[in-house]
Parts: structure tokens; C-alpha cells; sequence
């Protein structure tokens, strides 16, 4: 009878130690990109008792202006968690405010209900200006000084408002709904995004066009840089696109061809770039590139509320090296640090 053979040791093996340390070093950078992804926020802040229908977070996400379903629009101080004012429309109690928006400054704000418009002071918390409109407003922006106010209204308009009155109101005409605006802080240059996916670029003051490119679907998230230079813009399915806008050039894309982006800002600098997806994914981009940098996961909610979705409606960037912020439906606001 032949002798039994050795058992084979497979860790002695010169090959296998290779693979079990690919394995070992491969699973250990897994478990690190889905830690990069499940990090919770560091804090978490209930600012409205009743959902919110839109959100905005001053340009250092020191204030947030958080319009509910019952109570109009309440500003926030997230710092001191203190509650600074509450604005309705002509001393509505109803007024429901679905869209607002902080100047570049961040010492001006404008709401909008469904037809009217009123601009405030942030600092004395008084209204600046109001203003009713024929069709319903979808998006809203106010430049520094609360001098002028551009809304993107579904009759296939924007209106551009001198709150000084040295300007008649002037119409810009789309060829859709426009549901995205922005301002500089001039308020002499703006950006309007439609239904019909077309971004433009204006001159106000002329009625000019400067730059007009076409997403492939509608736009939903408009974002311009601090120094001006950079705009993005975001189709509701697809990637969204960053560019040079006074050279016509794309800078990168970002996200992903299968969702869209739903919110965005960029950092201080313009060299990143922070979007929120329909699913509550954060990420950072690298502008230049379209690198993502970083990542984080909004949590679901728990208990008898655990059905409830937190949507996105906006995100921020503090002073704080690397810290973002995102305030949610649920009327939350989340910090996320390094």
C-alpha cells in the first residue's frame, strides 16, 4: 500500500499568501469606499415641524430660509439654531413659499408663493419690494443690494425686476417654462434654464443672449461660481455640465448618465463643485476633471417615520475647510465634515 500523501497546506504556498494579500487588501478598500459612502452627518437640525417645499442656505451656509407647507418662510441662524424671522406674503398666514433664494452677499432674500414676489432685508428682516406676476413662479434670484430680481415663470418667461424702479420690468421670452434663474451679483447678468433643456446666458441690461447651449432634457439645477466664470447646469436625467461660459467651454460633466442632479454650488474657490441626486447622494466633483472627490449617502429616516423620503432641496458649502451642508424636505439640515 502506498503511503497516504501530505495534506496540501495552501498557506504555505508562495502563490496563494499572493492572492490572500490581494484579497485582504482588496476587501480592506472596499469596506473603505463603503464607509466613504455610509459616513453619517455630524449633525442633524429640525428646523420646520411640517415638510418643507423649499429650502435655501445663504452663500456660507450660516442661514437657512426654510419655506413649509403651514407656515411660510422662516429663517434660520444654523450656528445658534435660532429663529430669526418669520416673512409671509402680505401678512398671509397661509402663504406657501416654493421658492427662495439668498443674494451673493447673503444680506438679501427673495421668496415667491405661487404669483407673487417679495424681496427682504436679511438684516433688518423688512420687506424691500413686492411684486405679483400672471403666471406661476417656479425659481427665483436676487443680486446684492436687493436691487434686482430675476423668476423663471411657466408662461415661457422670465421676468427681471429693478427693485429701484429706474427700469421697467422686462420679459424674457422661452420657448418652455423656465424652472431654473440665477443672478449675478450685479443682477445685470443672469441665467435661465427651461423644459425645453436650452441655458442661456444674458446681458439684461440689453436683452442680449451671451451663450446658449441645449441639455438633453429639462433643466432642473443651475450654479454659477463666485467669481462668475463657471456655470453648471443639470438636466433632470443625465449628466450635468460645467463650463467656462464667456469662452463656450466645457470644463468637465459629472454625475452619471443614468439619474440627474438635482441641486448644486460650488466651493469658494470654483475648483469643486457639490451636487445632490434624486436618490439623496452628495457628492463632491472636481471641476477641472470631473473627478469625484468624495461621497456621502443622506440616512433614511427611522421609527414611525421611516417611510418618509428626505429629498434634497439644497446643498452648501461653510467656511470650514471641506464642510457641506444639505438641507432636506423633511425640514432638517445635515452637516457633514471631513
Amino acid at each position: 500500500m502506498s503511503p497516504p500523501k501530505s495534506p496540501t497546506v495552501f498557506i504555505d504556498s508562495p502563490l496563494h499568501l499572493r492572492l490572500l494579500g490581494w484579497s485582504v487588501l482588496w476587501f480592506a478598500l472596499l469596506a473603505s469606499l463603503v464607509g466613504c459612502t455610509q459616513v453619517q452627518p455630524n449633525r442633524v437640525q429640525a428646523l420646520a415641524n411640517s415638510p418643507a417645499l423649499s429650502v435655501s442656505l445663504s452663500p456660507q451656509s450660516e442661514l437657512a430660509l426654510v419655506g413649509s407647507l403651514w407656515h411660510g418662510a422662516s429663517l434660520w441662524h444654523l450656528e445658534t439654531e435660532a429663529r430669526r424671522a418669520d416673512w409671509r406674503h402680505q401678512d398671509a398666514d397661509d402663504t406657501v413659499v416654493r421658492a427662495s433664494a439668498f443674494s451673493p452677499d447673503g444680506r438679501f432674500a427673495v421668496t415667491a408663493d405661487e404669483q407673487s414676489i417679495v424681496a427682504w432685508n436679511v438684516e433688518t428682516s423688512r420687506p424691500v419690494g413686492y411684486w405679483s406676476t400672471q403666471g406661476r413662479v417656479r425659481s427665483v434670484a436676487i443680486s446684492n443690494g436687493g436691487r434686482y430680481v430675476l423668476a423663471g415663470l411657466s408662461t415661457q418667461q422670465a421676468l427681471w425686476i429693478d427693485a429701484s424702479g429706474q427700469r421697467q420690468p422686462s420679459f424674457i421670452p422661452h420657448a418652455e417654462s423656465v424652472g431654473a434663474v440665477l443672478l449675478s451679483a450685479d443682477g445685470l447678468l443672469g441665467v435661465t434654464g427651461a423644459d425645453d433643456g436650452m441655458v442661456r446666458v444674458w446681458d439684461l441690461a440689453n436683452g442680449e443672449a451671451l451663450m446658449a447651449q441645449r441639455l438633453p432634457s429639462m433643466v432642473v439645477s443651475l450654479a454659477l461660481s463666485a467669481d462668475e466664470s463657471r456655470l453648471f447646469a443639470a438636466p433632470d436625467w443625465g449628466m450635468g455640465v460645467v463650463w467656462n461660459w464667456g469662452r463656450g467651454e466645457v470644463l468637465s460633466q459629472v454625475g452619471s448618465p443614468r439619474t440627474g442632479l438635482t441641486r448644486a454650488s460650488f466651493s469658494a474657490d470654483g475648483t469643486e463643485l457639490l451636487t445632490a441626486s434624486p436618490s439623496s447622494d452628495l457628492a463632491v466633483w472636481s471641476v477641472r476633471d470631473g473627478r469625484e472627490l468624495r461621497r456621502w449617502t443622506v440616512p433614511p429616516m427611522s421609527g414611525p417615520d421611516r417611510m418618509a423620503v428626505r429629498s434634497v432641496l439644497a446643498v452648501g458649502w461653510t467656511p470650514r475647510p471641506g464642510e457641506v451642508k444639505a438641507a432636506l424636505s423633511t425640514g432638517e439640515v445635515m452637516t457633514w465634515s471631513p
